[in-house]
């Protein structure tokens, strides 16, 4: 079972979380899931960003900077992104059943 969550993005989650490429969307039966992407203050796709949801897994973001989080409860979570260069972020993100979240995460570089 896959979930659509971005006309922008057009990608769907398999049943472990894992982003493929998309095709038809589920109209209705949306389970809370997280789908995002990273770039650098220039607007540059960052791949190889560490992407830590508190209390669950870590993902790593594509070439394209894209990550996802699937199957997830109703909660507020927090995301922490890290990379080599790059300063540290952390978003809290609160999900509602049925709803999934679009973040764009934009990191700055180490000084």
């Amino acid at each position: 079972m896959g979930v659509r969550l971005s006309k922008k993005y057009q990608l769907l989650y398999n049943d472990y979380g894992e982003i493929r490429a998309g095709s038809d969307p589920l109209a209705k039966d949306s389970i809370p899931s997280i789908l995002g992407s990273v770039t650098d203050t220039k607007g540059n796709h960052l791949e190889s960003v560490r992407l830590k949801l508190k209390g669950k897994n870590t993902r790593v973001s594509d070439a394209q900077g894209f990550f996802g989080f699937a199957n997830l409860e109703e909660d507020t979570y927090s995301i922490t992104a890290t990379k080599v260069g790059y300063k540290k972020i952390t978003l809290k993100i609160m999900l509602k059943t049925g709803e999934g979240k679009d973040v764009r995460i934009e990191m700055r570089k180490s000084e």
